[in-house]
């Protein structure tokens, strides 16, 4: 029969075999692990007050998934760390694009060959491959998006250097964040999706291979990498 502290050691094993493990292990060795004698919601808690303490209750042992109960409840301790900077980071799932994507546009953008079969914006996006690259679309569309406001026609964003001209400079040279939430929300499990704590969990134990569509896991990657870098300042 496991005990509560076989189960601690095994979650701060898994921790430990993840790639973001070692970076987080000052943390996990804050937590003050209290255990009780009530049965309490699936087994684990974090103190709703600043203390790092994590509530441990009997029921953990009987719970199949204890060791990612346990990760849930450090990565909440890890975004409230993080302060309201790595909470805005999370509720908005904001991050920036990646260079490629903004460089894969461009060259959209300017391809001669494209413009032959494409004669708008929305064509230019029906180009893209339609699974798996949904953050790539969604970057081209808030570029589109940028041209059109500013009056832009399809026919005349040839010549646009994305990276220098003014609406679309800030964005295309990573200063400005955008939310993967339109996309978390339609490819990621509910839990994943809206708690920190949960997809943090799921990162560890199973890479957020739960999430429908690569390109979302891999920006939701960032973006826990991202909080998790704000609860170690």
């Amino acid at each position: 029969m496991p005990t509560l502290k076989d189960v601690i050691r095994e979650s701060g094993q898994l921790l430990s075999e993840h790639p973001v493990g070692p970076e987080l292990y000052p943390l996990w060795h804050v937590i003050q692990w209290h255990a009780d004698d009530q049965d309490v919601g699936d087994g684990a808690d974090l103190s709703p007050t600043a203390e790092p303490i994590i509530r441990l209750h009997p029921n953990l042992l009987k719970n199949p998934e204890a060791g990612k109960v346990v990760l849930r409840e450090f990565g909440k301790f890890i975004l409230r760390r993080g302060g309201e900077r790595a909470e805005a980071l999370w509720d908005g799932k904001l991050c920036v694009p990646d260079a490629e994507h903004i460089d894969e546009f461009a060259k959209k953008l300017s391809d001669p060959e494209l413009r032959k079969t494409c004669k708008s914006y929305e064509e230019l996006l029906q180009s893209y491959p339609q699974r798996g690259h949904s953050v790539e679309r969604l970057i081209a569309i808030h570029m589109a998006n940028a041209l059109i406001a500013n009056n832009i026609p399809y026919p005349d964003s040839v010549g646009v250097n994305i990276k220098t001209w003014g609406p679309t400079a800030e964005f295309a040279t990573f200063k400005k964040y955008h939310s993967l939430v339109p996309l978390t929300s339609a490819y990621c499990p509910p839990m994943i999706h809206a708690d920190f704590g949960s997809a943090f969990a799921d990162l560890i134990i199973n890479d957020l291979h739960d999430v429908q569509d690569t390109s979302v896991a891999y920006a939701l990657k960032g973006i826990i990498r991202n909080v998790i870098k704000r609860a170690e300042d």
